[in-house]
């Protein structure tokens, strides 16, 4: 059975023609008995016993194969390939405990039964014994087939995966010796077949991994910094960490060379000293601001690894404009041959993307005249897709893809820009409150930035309500 079997699965994997045998047999009567009433009922009679027979025996194929078979039938199917329906030693990695141990998680709620991790005393056993059910077991089966006549390359791992997951498409980045892949949605911390195994564990118990590879597991979220809790998470490729909190110097360099003033969470004026970032608060209300950036050179960075997937993803930022009255720079995603700026001027945001020495494409966005808006960003080889107050625009790349290298972006926000045709903007003054990058969602359900076509805004909320607590406030 290849990989591409066990992934379409026919609902009949041994057809059966249905045929109705008292008909033919009533066929075969001579004429002089075709109007006996007592003889016709004798043919049935007979025919009848034959027929239950045969659908007995019609049943038994079909129950012989993977999708269709069920209890002692699939209880052989597992044997055949030595997989028993009990699974031994399965480690119970997810549970709830302090922050800094490893596989704990928090409290749990009421009304999400996904949320947080379960109780294991002491006293309980670390590892435990489990009895699956069919639908269970098929699955596992399946592992089991493939592990058993995998070649043991990537690509048999990748077919595996999106048959264990129920995924179309697998993000997969390749770093050293390391593979990171992504289903486009984030791995349960619980599995379907035990609770408390995560899907991740899961993988790494059954799915073929390559000799000498190893397999991490990436969220679509892989950088997030809110700036009102000062709360940061990056995914760590090639440590085994995935999406982990960082401070704000971890995942950020911030650079002002001279001392500035904001006001506390008491609402006293207070002197931050040079490149230390100011987290200001309202002077009356005390409400938290976020990230104040003003000047031309208070600069907030980033420059991305392998964080920003190879052809597509997506920028989130939150932000609040100071000065109308001037045309300033907000944000700045910067690859090879191309540039990405988000920019005010006057009393509209605009959107300019930029290739090469000359060519570039700019969109005012006509409804977007509040100063503080959620800007989503997507990219892809073909183009750059732009919503910001639900005002769409999409600028397709005109340059040969190969000459376009959309990953390692450096970030900027803040500081002045010059575009490729001499226009200056100023620097930025305002506010950050959060920013973000996705990697596209992918799946079933093939929602996915691919070539003109962009992630939409239902699609957008698919993915961040997929977390624990939506993140664009």
């Amino acid at each position: 059975m290849s990989l591409d079997d066990l992934k379409s699965y026919p609902e009949e994997l041994n057809p059966v023609q249905a045929r109705d045998y008292t008909t033919e047999a009533k066929g075969l009567v001579t004429q002089q008995f075709k109007l006996a009433e007592v003889f016709n009922k004798y043919v049935q009679v007979m025919v009848d016993n034959k027929t239950e027979l045969l659908e007995v025996i019609d049943d038994l194929m079909q129950d012989r194969s993977l999708e269709t078979a069920v209890g002692a039938q699939l209880d052989i199917i597992g044997r055949i390939v030595g997989q028993e329906r009990q699974v031994l030693g399965l480690t119970l990695t997810e549970y709830f405990g302090f922050d800094t141990a490893l596989g704990s998680q928090t409290y749990g709620t009421l009304d999400d039964s996904t949320v947080g991790g379960f109780w294991r005393s002491l006293s309980d056993p670390e590892f435990e014994n489990q009895d699956l059910d069919d639908n269970e077991y098929r699955l596992i089966i399946k592992m089991k087939i493939i592990r058993n006549s995998s070649n043991g390359n990537i690509d048999s791992f990748l077919q595996a995966a999106k048959i264990l997951y129920n995924v179309d498409t697998l993000l997969y980045e390749e770093f050293g010796g390391t593979v990171v892949i992504g289903i486009g949605r984030q791995f349960n911390t619980g599995s379907v077949l035990v609770p408390g195994l995560g899907e991740s564990a899961l993988g790494v118990r059954y799915l073929p991994i390559p000799f000498g590879v190893k397999i991490e597991y990436q969220d679509p979220l892989t950088f997030y910094a809110n700036f009102l809790t000062q709360t940061y998470q990056q995914f760590i490729f090639g440590s085994g960490l995935g999406l982990t909190t960082q401070t704000l110097n971890q995942m950020f360099t911030f650079t002002r060379p001279y001392t500035d003033t904001y006001f506390d969470i008491n609402g006293d004026e207070q002197t931050a000293s040079t490149n230390e970032p100011r987290f200001g608060h309202d002077e009356l209300t005390q409400e938290p601001l976020g990230l104040c950036i003003n000047g031309p050179n208070e600069v907030l960075t980033h420059t991305w690894g392998f964080e920003a997937n190879e052809s597509q993803g997506t920028f989130n930022i939150s932000i609040t404009h100071d000065n109308p009255s001037e045309t300033e720079v907000v944000f700045i995603a910067e690859g090879v041959g191309i540039k990405i700026i988000l920019f005010r001027e006057d009393t509209y945001w605009k959107v300019r993307t930029e290739w090469g020495v000359a060519e570039s494409y700019e969109a005012i966005i006509t409804q977007a005249t509040s100063d503080s808006i959620v800007a989503n960003i997507s990219y892809t080889v073909a183009g750059v897709y732009f919503s910001i107050e639900d005002e769409n625009r999409f600028a397709s790349i005109v340059v040969a893809n190969e000459q376009v290298n959309i990953r390692n972006f450096d970030m900027r926000i803040g500081g002045s820009f010059t575009t490729n045709v001499g226009d200056v903007y100023e620097h930025f003054n305002g506010k950050i409150t959060e920013f973000s990058h996705f990697n596209p969602y992918t799946g079933s359900n093939e929602r996915i930035v691919n070539n003109d076509i962009p992630i939409t805004t239902e699609e957008y909320e698919t993915i961040v309500t997929e977390l624990d607590e939506p993140i664009v406030t």
